[in-house]
């Protein structure tokens, strides 16, 4: 499963509407799925609102309201919205879709019950360039952004790096117990074409 990483929600939700507007065309009752915890599930249907689609059916509540703690899916069918929870009775429910994003903090349980032949995990980079476990660097002159992750002690332990252009979005993650070196970070950076 490939992993798509967007600066904020916003990101998100246009590429969720793109994907929409490309299975649509095939047939206009084909769907997009996200799945999601509540936090992500809430942004995800306020930024759809925001670009035009309209509410068809909404089942979500914070967990000490409605008891319910595990994954949303948040739909769009027929230019609408749509958001039910993930599990019924306890046990996940079957997700048929043509394209399913799947946010990383999910149960990897629910992956096992998602019928599409396009399936992608997201993160979304909540992180500001100036927090405290990691750095964010954007290389303007070909659009590749290299996300560094470091421990308590500035130690590095992983990196993202993306790259895009008019056609194409390429993302590579790699963390490691072992504290990396940035001669090894280059060398796997080189190794994977950026």
């Amino acid at each position: 499963m490939k992993t798509l990483h967007f600066e904020d929600y916003e990101d998100f939700a246009y590429a969720v509407s793109d994907s929409y507007d490309k299975v649509k065309y095939d047939d206009e009752y084909n769907l997009v799925d996200v799945i999601a915890k509540y936090e992500d599930a809430k942004e995800i249907i306020k930024e759809l609102l925001c670009i035009g689609y309209d509410i068809k059916s909404i089942e979500l509540g914070e967990c000490d309201i409605n008891n319910y703690d595990d994954e949303y899916i948040v739909s769009i069918c027929e230019n609408m919205i749509w958001c039910e929870p993930a599990k019924r009775d306890g046990e996940y429910i079957w997700i048929e879709s043509d394209v399913v994003y799947v946010f990383d903090n999910c149960n990897s349980k629910i992956v096992q019950k998602i019928r599409s032949h396009e399936v992608y995990e997201v993160e979304i980079n909540d992180c500001e360039d100036e927090c405290d476990n990691c750095s964010y660097y954007v290389n303007d002159t070909d659009d590749t952004c290299v996300h560094l992750s470091y421990d308590k002690n500035e130690n590095t332990h992983g990196f993202t790096v993306s790259k895009s252009d008019t056609n194409s979005y390429m993302s590579y993650s790699f963390y490691s117990s072992d504290e990396l070196s940035h001669d090894e970070i280059r060398k796997m950076l080189k190794d994977f074409g950026f």
